[in-house]
């Protein structure tokens, strides 16, 4: 399997943090790439939204999207979600609509969504997993084989980044003294974030390799920091295989 893994430019989290990041996606493969069926693109959108598949009209794909704020004339993609029961509708802003789409184009969500479910099933209680980009966090909350929320935040420093997660907590209506919080991506357990997080959260951990004990490809090269990629790996080979 090949794999490109689109991130926008201009996520930061400094100080000059923008407004608006630059979204951008690969705009050019090669012949070679284009006409390779193993090649899986992976891109992180701008607008995004699941639906439930009881609730999932395809003739309304667009709509769904430009509520969101995307432009009428952008392209979309559209993912299915067994395990959640849903479907992922995802923006393709950049991609130039006279281009050739590869075979297989995913949504970056999609192996987030599915790492997710493999938690959920390791442990059927209450759970929140976070994922940390540069300027950029990821809430799903679970409890068992149930999806409760699916959300993103722009964060500019390490205090939005606690602000959102007890935030979504609380609207969940579950404490985050008891609640289990799972963590990947961009910190480690000696870094500022996690020490500011270990402050109030009671069950703070970072995603471990046995999650995808069974997945010898993602296994292989594991890695929370880059955990989307790994969890991305993981699923299409689910999916496919």
């Amino acid at each position: 399997m090949s794999v490109i893994l689109q991130y926008p430019f201009g996520r930061c989290t400094s100080e000059a943090f923008q407004d608006e990041p630059i979204w951008s996606v690969v705009t050019t493969l090669s012949d070679d790439m284009q006409s390779d069926s193993n090649l899986r693109l992976a891109l992180h959108s701008r607008h995004f939204t699941l639906i439930p598949s009881d609730y999932y009209d395809a003739s309304a794909g667009r709509s769904y999207l430009t509520q969101l704020g995307m432009n009428a004339d952008t392209d979309f993609a559209v993912n299915a979600i067994p395990e959640w029961k849903a479907h992922l509708l995802f923006s393709l802003e950049g991609f130039p609509r006279q281009a050739e789409r590869p075979q297989h184009i995913w949504s970056i969500w999609r192996g987030l969504l599915f790492a997710a479910h493999q938690l959920g099933q390791l442990d059927p209680e209450p759970s929140l997993f976070m994922h940390v980009t540069p300027g950029q966090i990821y809430l799903v909350a679970f409890e068992g084989d149930q999806l409760q929320f699916f959300n993103t935040f722009p964060v500019r420093d390490i205090h939005d980044h606690l602000y959102f997660l007890l935030h979504g907590l609380e609207q969940w209506g579950k404490s985050p003294v008891h609640t289990p919080v799972h963590i990947s991506g961009h910190l480690t357990e000696d870094s500022p974030l996690y020490k500011l997080l270990e402050g109030y959260v009671g069950e703070l951990s970072i995603i471990q390799k046995d999650i995808y004990a069974n997945s010898s490809s993602a296994d292989s090269y594991f890695s929370p920091q880059f955990f989307d990629l790994c969890s991305f790996v993981a699923c299409v080979s689910s999916v496919e295989n």
